[in-house]
């Protein structure tokens, strides 16, 4: 579904629109594919940039900043950690993420800070979503790859066809020879292709018998029409 008012297409909605599974987006997204995002309200996000105060003590360099409502995009390690398991709650100290200008920020809960305590943050997976202006730029990409790929296939010239006298292709699946008919063929090419005038005249029992020798599945009935049609009358002993 595509939330009409921001363009959301929500994981879910993502996988079915490109056969995938939900797994499939979120490892596609840890790649760099395009952002995912979500929507997290009543939190405190900090730029996660830090500097070293005099006595060598390491700390953010930015304070933390309350927003009722934000939009952010979990970090690729944190999608990776979310990987095979988008059936349940991501449950963490701090989200990492980018924010809507490219700064890498760390999200907490608000309301377990202002208690004094650590409060977990949680991310249910089915709440990421993608820009609907993302997800036309990806496949208007792949749609444009595939006519690239297609037209780089050109038609034959006439040096490139086939001399008239080249053997014609043999014939596909589905359409092979009838039994009877390939078998007088090659009799005829075995028996018969280079025969000479003054050679011995074949014998219908010596066709017989190559048939017999060469395809033993056919039956006596073929075996005798196939006699018939490939030693010319004249030339058949009974």
């Amino acid at each position: 579904m595509i939330t009409p008012d921001t363009n959301r297409v929500f994981i879910d909605d993502l996988a079915r629109r490109w056969r995938q599974n939900v797994d499939q987006i979120i490892e596609s997204a840890s790649h760099g594919s395009f952002p995912l995002w979500v929507d997290l309200s009543d939190v405190f996000v900090q730029k996660t940039d830090t500097t070293i105060t005099r006595t060598g003590k390491k700390i953010r360099a930015s304070a933390k900043q309350w927003h009722e409502r934000i939009e952010v995009s979990p970090l690729p390690e944190v999608l990776m950690q979310i990987f095979g398991r988008s059936d349940r709650v991501f449950v963490t100290a701090e989200l990492l993420c980018f924010d809507k200008q490219g700064n890498q920020v760390g999200v907490t809960n608000r309301l377990g800070e202002e208690w004094g305590e650590s409060s977990m943050i949680g991310l249910k997976p089915t709440s990421l979503f993608a820009n609907i202006d993302d997800i036309i730029a990806i496949e208007n990409e792949s749609n444009n790859k595939v006519i690239q790929d297609t037209s780089q296939v050109q038609p034959q010239d006439a040096s490139s066809q086939p001399a008239a006298d080249t053997p014609p292709p043999e014939e596909p699946a589905g359409m092979t020879m009838p039994l009877e008919l390939q078998a007088a063929n090659l009799c005829w090419q075995t028996l018969f292709g280079e025969e000479r005038s003054d050679a011995e005249p074949v014998k219908k029992a010596d066709i017989i018998l190559w048939l017999q020798q060469q395809f033993p599945e056919l039956t006596k009935a073929g075996q005798e029409r196939i006699a018939q049609i490939v030693n010319p009358a004249k030339r058949i002993c009974r």
